[in-house]
């Protein structure tokens, strides 16, 4: 299964998930399940930047730059 950001970045979503904070996945998991990866991966990189400030590493426009 792969999975992009809204810039249009595509990840595999087992690479994705393993960067996920733990403490985040257990909250999703009990708030939006069940859903598919896509809606997971963008709710993931809205709570990840509610709680760190900051955007997730995979929800940037250059991840990897």
């Amino acid at each position: 299964m792969v999975v992009e950001n809204e810039y249009g970045v595509q990840f595999e979503w087992e690479v994705a998930k393993k960067l996920m904070d733990s403490q985040i996945c257990k909250e999703l998991d009990k708030t939006i399940m069940p859903c598919n990866e896509q809606a997971y991966f963008n709710a993931y990189a809205e709570a990840h930047e509610e709680k760190w400030e900051e955007e997730w590493e995979l929800a940037v426009m250059h991840p990897c730059g």
